[in-house]
């Protein structure tokens, strides 16, 4: 089970941001970009860190971390003298490398940190590194892809700490937070406090229900995808054929409304009507068979 995240005591969590010196960028090349991370997974799990959310930019980074009382100046002050002292060595310069040791503020509430995760794993779509959610989550150098099962967690990583904050069951939670991801931005950031403020946004859409978690699991499983690739919004032929046998059986069988699987698919309502026909023969070309008992979850005949 998820150990809780609490936002009061000493354990605070905070919103962290470094930047380079003068807008300059931090990492010129993967090579850069990997020993950053390979010293943070180094440095937050021997500090008490877990992180919740990170993304690196080009010139600057955030984490969305809770640590120890009073740990969070030393964890950072390893984190950015150790690479501040490689890159230099590599780059065969001197002087400073990071603006000022980091900007921080503290985490409010649990609406103020779910925004925050949104906010921190979408840096990388705003900025334009990456065009869609589908690429987000195969982008290595941010925890947006362990959230939705893309990837392996790394140790640092509080994957169902966050997760715990949308549901407890963790396909679910993932459908949750892919919604939320895909929804349109609702706060404006600014700068407050020493750092970058996000206005903590409205509760995420709730989860699926009606037994809609065994079948997009069924359904991952039969078409070899990874969990909440389904509700990733990627368009690949294989993806959109599984999603499409997601929405038959879902509607015309499971009797699931439209509106419902649409919000947990993060589809239009007219994209679950054109995909009926398209699932029906799916689901007899390549034999997926939900079970009738599975399609009655509420003990209905």
């Amino acid at each position: 089970m998820a150990r809780r995240i609490r936002l009061d005591g000493p354990a605070l969590a905070h919103h962290v941001m470094i930047r380079g010196l003068d807008g300059r960028a931090l990492f010129l090349d993967a090579d850069d970009r990997q020993d950053f991370v390979d010293r943070v997974v180094r440095i937050f799990p021997a500090c008490g860190a877990r992180c919740f959310a990170w993304s690196l930019m080009s010139n600057h980074v955030h984490f969305v971390l809770q640590t120890d009382a009073g740990a969070l100046s030393r964890v950072m002050r390893r984190l950015n003298t150790g690479y501040a002292r490689r890159f230099n060595r590599r780059y065969d310069r001197r002087g400073y490398v990071f603006m000022d040791r980091f900007r921080s503020r503290v985490v409010e509430s649990d609406g103020d940190l779910i925004g925050l995760i949104r906010y921190v794993h979408r840096n990388p779509l705003e900025a334009g590194l990456v065009s869609s959610l589908a690429a987000l989550a195969e982008y290595p150098w941010s925890g947006h892809a362990a959230l939705v099962g893309a990837r392996t967690p790394q140790p640092f990583e509080a994957v169902e700490a966050v997760l715990s904050l949308f549901d407890a069951d963790p396909e679910l939670a993932r459908c949750a937070l892919l919604s939320w991801m895909a929804c349109e931005s609702e706060g404006d950031s600014s700068e407050e406090g020493g750092g970058v403020r996000m206005r903590p946004l409205a509760t995420p859409p709730d989860p699926p229900t009606d037994g809609l978690p065994d079948l997009l699991r069924a359904a991952s499983e039969h078409y070899a995808l990874w969990p909440g690739e389904l509700v990733s919004g990627a368009k690949s032929p294989r993806i959109a054929r599984a999603r499409a046998v997601v929405a038959y059986v879902a509607v015309v069988e499971m009797g699931v409304a439209g509106g419902v699987l649409a919000r947990a698919l993060g589809v239009s309502r007219a994209a679950i009507s054109a995909a009926l026909d398209r699932g029906r023969r799916a689901c007899a070309e390549d034999g997926f068979d939900f079970g009738a008992s599975a399609r009655h979850p509420r003990g209905e005949s």
